[in-house]
């Protein structure tokens, strides 16, 4: 039996083979093991030998416990690293196995297969994953895996943390629907079910629902994964979240609309400023000719009155461009808001025109909470509202009257400016707030107070709503935020 045992062992070519008695000592081996101990102990082995005489002391640790194992009746498989640091080193799969004879262990059987490239590998594969999930981490891309057949999802550690869902959740279509924004999970099922049916990657960009309800952007990439039928057995795909990038986009494109409206408006303020602006000073010239050359007292009086009304005009002009250069530039400057004070002065300044003091004013303030806004900007709204509301009264009606109404509260003010005056016809309604546009020329105004009112109340967080019916009178609600928690 041992003559059989040595042959083979010295006929194995693919294998290192040794055994060993209790001691330690070659009871035989392979040419393979020979010279392979040679190769990396540069040691000359024979039978008697004790293998550990050959070995580092950190290896000689390692073999003697090994051997010890199987010396006790116990087989066993390891995979370890043994060889002359000086030299070279390498990986091994080693089968322990005790020698039995009459029942009693007389010594250990060793067979070993060189793993050093499959160990080199399997580390490599191992530093390229560990390589890909900083990568993967870093750039904040969630991975996912869809098995089509079982309807089962498998998700990243990072996909938990895009969508904000707990990382026991069972996943499967059913349950990531739902996280989607309602008006795009009809186009991204879409999506899913035609590039499954044509075998087409795919790449999608939607919105999420979280937890708190604020919405992510997402980029999702996906590949199908085909079996030998070319049928879709698999999907592999990434999340990105774009949250940022969306909104720096949506930025963007805000900008470049203010920008075209603004450069839009600028072309036509400067046109229709340049012709307001000339018409009272060609006006003015005009009548300064015609004084020159009258020599009647009273005539010369009247036309001074037209040349008063014309610089009026005038005036009235500049302080709109005033106005809405002061809107357009200046930040906003928070004080606490005196609305009685604001609405006294408007209505004193315009006591002049249309024989204000004939129209009944009414003023009603309920304030329940401090109120802070920008008092210079809420003047400018008050005074062009209350301007609108005198300078367009109707002469025929005997109880012409301006209801200012305001509640205010901590999180508003609401003014609601009525009136009984001529009104405006409904097919105006819609171009009111336009720049430099007239609905009726009997006031002969710029065309830019609305148009300023409508800009201010926007700058200060607010609305404005206009009903109007011609002949019956006006209604304007402006609903304006209040920055008393303002930091």
């Amino acid at each position: 039996m041992q003559d059989t045992l040595s042959i083979a062992i010295k006929n194995s070519l693919s294998t290192i083979t040794f055994t060993l008695d209790t001691s330690y000592r070659y009871i035989t081996f392979s040419s393979l093991h020979q010279s392979t101990m040679f190769a990396i102990w540069n040691a000359k082995i024979n039978k008697g030998d004790c293998i550990l005489d050959f070995l580092s002391e950190e290896d000689k640790i390692k073999a003697k416990k090994n051997f010890d194992r199987a010396l006790k009746g116990e087989s066993f498989v390891l995979v370890e690293e043994y060889g002359d640091k000086n030299i070279q080193r390498f990986f091994w799969e080693d089968k322990y196995s005790p020698v039995i004879l009459d029942g009693k262990v007389i010594g250990v059987t060793v067979v070993a297969v060189d793993v050093s490239n499959h160990v080199e590998v399997s580390k490599k594969l191992e530093e390229t994953q560990n390589r890909l999930n900083i990568a993967l981490e870093s750039s904040q891309i969630g991975v996912w895996e869809w098995d089509v057949n079982l309807d089962k999802i498998y998700w990243s550690e990072h996909m938990y943390d895009i969508f904000e869902v707990e990382t026991n959740t069972k996943l499967k279509l059913d349950t990531y629907l739902p996280l989607l924004h309602p008006e795009d999970k009809e186009n991204v099922l879409f999506i899913i079910q035609n590039s499954i049916a044509n075998k087409l990657d795919y790449e999608v960009v939607h919105r999420i629902i979280l937890k708190d309800t604020s919405i992510r952007w997402i980029l999702g990439k996906a590949k199908m994964v085909l079996n030998q039928n070319g049928d879709v057995i698999q999907i592999i795909g990434t999340c990105l979240d774009i949250t940022s990038q969306k909104k720096i986009e949506t930025e963007l494109l805000l900008k470049n609309d203010e920008l075209t409206k603004t450069n839009a408006e600028l072309d036509k303020f400067v046109y229709s400023a340049s012709h307001d602006l000339r018409a009272p000073v060609a006006s003015m010239l005009g009548l300064v000719d015609l004084a020159r050359m009258e020599k009647n007292p009273e005539n010369l009086i009247q036309l001074f009155e037209l040349q008063v009304k014309s610089l009026k005009r005038m005036d009235s002009f500049i302080h709109d461009i005033i106005d809405y250069s002061r809107n357009t530039r200046l930040e906003l400057a928070f004080s606490i808001i005196d609305f009685q004070s604001i609405i006294n002065e408007a209505f004193e300044q315009l006591n002049f025109i249309n024989n204000s003091v004939q129209i009944t004013k009414n003023i009603s303030i309920n304030q329940h909470a401090t109120f802070v806004s920008d008092s210079k900007r809420i003047q400018i709204v008050i005074n062009n509202i209350i301007s609108n509301a005198i300078k367009y009264y109707d002469a025929g009606k005997k109880d012409s009257f301006v209801n200012v109404d305001i509640e205010i509260d901590e999180q508003n003010a609401v003014l609601t400016i009525a009136d009984n005056g001529i009104g405006i016809h409904e097919n105006e309604l819609a171009k009111i707030f336009n720049m430099f546009y007239r609905a009726t020329e009997i006031g002969k105004g710029s065309g830019l107070g609305l148009y300023i009112v409508k800009e201010v109340v926007e700058k200060l967080k607010g609305k404005i709503e206009y009903k109007s019916t011609y002949g019956l009178g006006t209604e304007v609600k402006i609903t304006l935020f209040n920055f008393l928690n303002h930091k």
